[in-house]
Order: C-alpha cells, then structure tokens, then sequence
C-alpha cells in the first residue's frame, strides 16, 4: 500500500509547524529550556493543525461558492472552539501565548489553503490531459478505421 503526498504532507506539516514555532520563538540555544508541558502543548497544536487541514479540505471540495469565505468562517469557528477548550487547561496561561496563539492559527491557514489548492490544480491538469489523450485516442481510431474502409472496397471481398 503506497501513501499519497496528499495523505502525508497533512501530518508532516503539522508536527513540522509547532517545532518550527519553538524554534524561532526561543532561539536554537534555547530550545532545550522548556517546561513540563512542552510536549503535551505540541501534541495538542500538532491536532488542532490536522482538524484544521481537514475542516479546509472538506470545504474547499465541498463548496461551490464564496469557497475561501466559508473557509475563514470554519476555521474561525474551530478557533473559537480550541481556543476556549485551550483555555480551560493549563497550556497557555501566559496572556501572550494565547494572542500569538490567534495570530499563529490564522498564519498556518495560508499555506494549508495554498497547498490544498495546489493539489487540487494538479488533480484538474491531469484529468484535462487525460481527457485529452482520450479524445486524441478516439480520433485516431476513427482515422484508422476510415482508412481501412477505404483500402478495403467490397468488391474485394
């Protein structure tokens, strides 16, 4: 069973976005002065990215109109869910850390929305190409059958 990049990338990207977040914010020297919380903080952003990734999957092939519209408002509203299930533990006490948490989020919705769309462009190509061969396939069988018509008259039969 092979996996698809459409199926890895999601779960690369989201243990990837938090370390990255760990890594700018303290420094590479200070990477190690963590607390005990650290991973349990990861883990839980590492989840709320992939419901995320899938919430803006599901509407951007679900939607027909005002797609990045309904996209904002879901993402929006799963924010407001996390953020307020966020704040009932102790993972984010500092004030701080629960504004950058808002900020953050919708920072890592443009690229899940841009490679989302991407993959979807690249879905489209290849069915155009594909239907494309098919049509060129058909008219080359049409040529091929007209052109043994044409070789073959009935009186040789």
């Amino acid at each position: 069973m092979k996996l698809s990049i459409e199926k890895i990338l999601p779960i690369a990207l989201c243990i990837v976005f938090p370390a990255l977040n760990a890594i700018t914010t303290r420094g590479i020297i200070n990477i190690f002065d963590v607390d005990s919380l650290i991973l349990l903080r990861w883990a839980s952003v590492s989840v709320m990215l992939y419901l995320l990734w899938m919430l803006l999957d599901y509407i951007s092939k679900k939607a027909e109109t005002y797609r990045f519209l309904k996209s904002i408002i879901a993402a929006t509203v799963l924010l407001i869910i996390v953020y307020n299930i966020f704040l009932l533990t102790p993972l984010f006490q500092d004030k701080n850390l629960k504004w950058m948490f808002v900020v953050r989020y919708f920072i890592a919705i443009i690229p899940f929305l841009i490679i989302q769309y991407a993959f979807r462009a690249n879905k489209k190509v290849a069915q155009l190409e594909l239907e494309k061969t098919a049509d060129t396939n058909r008219k080359l069988q049409g040529s091929a059958r007209s052109i043994t018509y044409q070789s073959r008259p009935a009186f040789f039969i």
